[in-house]
């Protein structure tokens, strides 16, 4: 069984996050890990980034120009803001991840507060691809 708990005494450091880095294509089965993990565990105890919310902004093309980019493709994602944000959740804060709106291919003005937890669950297509993310995960 995995020990999720979290020392917060003084005298003891506390335990780094379990950072888990999931991959795969669509309908591959990277929420259902996620949602297995958090079943075992209870959702207090992790917290779930998806790649999908760090599409970089394209308000800046036309909606034409918007449809033909190639969203697979790591040059579409903010790796910088994914990257902050999980070493943050690492180091015990929250984040404000954004919120994208895939019929515009715009990011909104609002975002999801995502409390750090225990286990931090990073999912996506392409999560694998950046070795600085790949850095801060424990488990592939």
């Amino acid at each position: 069984m995995l020990d999720t708990t979290v020392v917060t005494d003084a005298r003891t450091p506390p335990r780094r996050r379990l950072v888990i880095g999931v991959a795969g294509g669509t309908g591959s089965g990277k929420s259902t890990v996620a949602d297995r993990v958090i079943s075992r565990v209870g959702h207090r105890q992790v917290a779930v980034i998806a790649l999908d919310s760090y599409y970089l902004d394209q308000a800046h093309l036309t909606i034409e120009a918007r449809a033909v980019v190639d969203y697979d493709h790591p040059e579409a994602f903010d790796w910088e803001l994914l990257r902050n944000h999980v070493t943050a959740l690492i180091d015990g804060r929250s984040v404000d991840v954004p919120v994208y709106d895939f019929s515009t291919f715009t990011r909104t003005e609002r975002v999801e507060t995502v409390p750090s937890a225990p286990i931090i669950v990073v999912e996506g297509i392409l999560v694998l691809w950046d070795a600085g993310l790949r850095a801060l995960m424990d488990l592939k």
